[in-house]
């Protein structure tokens, strides 16, 4: 694992700083594992994860917020799936499940052990299966889901209201439903998977506001999985080019694409006095209508196009020794 380096420029109790370090220490130690999560990150981002796995990476603790509260909300629910089944189930009851259904729900039983008309509900487990790059290269592909119920897989968002409106990271998820499916079929066999989205800026007055907006801190989404088929062609084509680049310069990596990259639209500004740029006269989503509006105006002025902002890089592992982060962020696109 890489040395870490920790800072604290928010001057966070050490109490509390402990806590958010030491989900820092849970990272993976066999060199060859990829995650479920891992494979579905940009291919760039992933080799020079790999290839500079041992230099010293810096991260400020007040950073490590949101990824430490979403690993305590599983650890959370895992802790709650593992109490007897008999408190479980008289909970359940309370929630409106009937007793006869009730009797059917087997409670992280052996597959095995799962007849036809039972209720299957797992939580919380790990599953590999091995891939071989077509250079020969062995790698471990290791996921763990949040929870199946029924043969249908769950997972668990803690995540933004505009995340849930605007589907932003559902083909992400469903790629990873679909990688779980693919390494336990005997346990997964739904089409469909369940997002539970738990909202960390909810406002229930906007919900009063508006009802459009989430009414409830905790939404559900289902989302289509990818077939079986198409999953394993999506895992070996990435093994794939995972294993090819690790060989190659970092300058023949791929770059990292707008959506990778969370780039927000661009804007084209134009100016009907460009003696005065601190404000402009109106911002269009296409170079057209900006030019549109110059023309209408006597063709005077000048339209001004500013690239959107690229977000993700702030979040990345390894912006450190990325020459595209270095670019980006020369150019001013890095938005903080």
């Amino acid at each position: 694992m890489a040395n870490m380096i920790f800072t604290n420029k928010n001057n966070i109790s050490p109490f509390l700083a402990v806590w958010l370090a030491m989900n820092e220490y849970r990272n993976e130690t066999r060199p060859n594992v990829i995650s479920a999560t891992t494979l579905i990150r940009p291919i760039r981002q992933v080799v020079l994860a790999r290839k500079y796995k041992d230099l010293s990476k810096q991260a400020d603790i007040a950073d490590l917020v949101s990824s430490r509260m979403g690993t305590a909300l599983h650890d959370s629910i895992e802790k709650t799936w593992n109490q007897e089944p008999a408190i479980l189930k008289d909970l359940l009851g309370q929630f409106g499940i009937p007793p006869a259904m009730l009797d059917k729900i087997k409670i992280n039983e052996p597959v095995e052990n799962i007849q036809e008309d039972d209720i299957p509900i797992w939580v919380e487990q790990r599953h590999e299966k091995t891939v071989k790059s077509t250079s020969g290269n062995e790698y471990i592909i290791s996921g763990q889901f949040d929870a199946i119920v029924s043969w249908r897989v769950f997972d668990n968002k803690s995540t933004s209201v505009w995340t849930h409106i605007y589907g932003s990271n559902d083909k992400k998820y469903a790629e990873q439903g679909s990688i779980y499916r693919w390494l336990i079929p005997h346990m997964i066999k739904d089409d469909l998977m369940q997002i539970e989205h738990i909202f960390t800026d909810w406002s229930g007055v906007k919900a009063l506001q508006d009802k459009q907006y989430p009414q409830s801190r905790i939404l559900s989404k289902t989302l289509p999985l990818i077939s079986y088929v198409d999953t394993e062609k999506m895992i070996q084509d990435r093994i794939n080019k995972i294993d090819y680049y690790l060989t190659q310069d970092d300058s023949a990596l791929p770059l990292c694409t707008d959506e990778e990259l969370w780039r927000e639209k661009d804007v084209f500004k134009y100016y009907k006095d460009p003696t005065k740029l601190a404000r402009s006269t109106a911002n269009f989503g296409t170079e057209a209508e900006a030019v549109s509006r110059q023309i209408k105006d006597g063709n005077v002025g000048m339209v001004v196009k500013h690239p959107g902002g690229v977000k993700a890089c702030k979040y990345c592992s390894v912006q450190n020794v990325c020459e595209q982060y270095k670019q980006l962020k020369l150019t001013n696109q890095i938005k903080e």
